[in-house]
């Protein structure tokens, strides 16, 4: 999928978003947007959106990627996985957190399990 794709569909979900969330509700915005955190989309996602990583209240936890690629042996440094949060929802992130755990020396998925705990 090409860049301009990627901010359409981006923008196509803030939009959905924007048109859904009518009372203004704390929102929520995560998944695997195969883009890196300086790329156009994800700059797109934080005008509106804050990633839960820049704001958590503790240091975030765990590597700093999230794409390990089933290569259990290497450092995990490509970041993909975002959780973010609307922009003065209220709410306070406590925790974020990439867990790299495997079994086996074997992962579960090419791509570790971003967590967050809020307040």
């Amino acid at each position: 999928m090409g860049e301009v794709a990627r901010i359409k569909g981006v923008q196509l979900a803030l939009s959905k978003m924007k048109e859904l969330n009518t009372k203004n509700y704390p929102a929520f915005l995560m998944g695997d947007f195969n883009s890196e955190p300086e790329t156009a989309q994800i700059a797109e996602i934080k005008k509106v959106m804050d990633d839960t990583k820049d704001v958590s209240k503790e240091k975030p936890f765990g590597p700093s990627g999230t794409f390990n690629d089933f290569k259990h042996n290497e450092p995990v440094t490509l970041l993909l996985d975002y959780i973010f949060i609307s922009k003065n929802s209220g709410l306070t992130v406590q925790k974020h957190a990439v867990l790299s755990d495997s079994k086996d020396l074997k992962y579960p998925s090419d791509h570790l399990p971003v967590f967050i705990e809020i307040d």
